[in-house]
């Protein structure tokens, strides 16, 4: 972990700005994403952009490429936008879909993220498809907003809780 030190007085009557390399320098950025954006809850788009099933689209957090899909169950979910065969994109931009493919291989997923096709992949030996769906992460709206969380021990905190009053 790199040296981020810097001298600061605790007295509030002393408060300054953080010192200027803390905005610039990629390592601290790269520990930003991990120790703050990815554990906590973090603003994605609104819900009216999948107010129906089939409804998608795609978003960012702390690195992560994410989609955001309304399933035929109605479900919002938030899904990694990672392929598992080789790592590409399954979505891009927003729109409506039945299913989500992978533009190198084919691979397609279902709106819930559940590995539905994999071309030319038939015969492999202890290949099990349900446990090749995409990622999900804990997705919550507050007053028509969606919000993702990275951190898998978030479900114990509901976004309610760190918002507050």
């Amino acid at each position: 972990m790199p040296d981020l030190a810097f001298p600061f007085d605790e007295r509030l009557s002393s408060a300054a700005t953080l010192p200027s390399w803390c905005y610039t320098r990629p390592d601290v950025l790269e520990m930003e994403k991990e120790r703050v954006f990815g554990r906590t809850w973090q603003l994605v788009g609104r819900e009216n952009q999948v107010a129906s099933p089939g409804q998608f689209f795609t978003a960012e957090v702390a690195g992560e490429p994410l989609l955001i899909a309304r399933g035929v169950d109605s479900r919002l979910r938030a899904l990694s936008n990672v392929c598992r065969h080789r790592a590409g994109p399954v979505a891009a931009g927003e729109g409506t879909c039945q299913a989500f493919r992978c533009g190198y291989h084919g691979w397609s997923y279902g709106l819930d993220g559940r590995l539905m096709n994999t071309p030319e992949f038939e015969g492999v030996d202890d290949f099990r498809r349900e446990e090749h769906g995409l990622p999900e992460f804990r997705l919550e709206s507050w007053m028509g907003l969606l919000f993702v969380t990275l951190d898998p021990s978030a479900s114990r905190t509901a976004l309610a809780d760190t918002l507050e009053d």
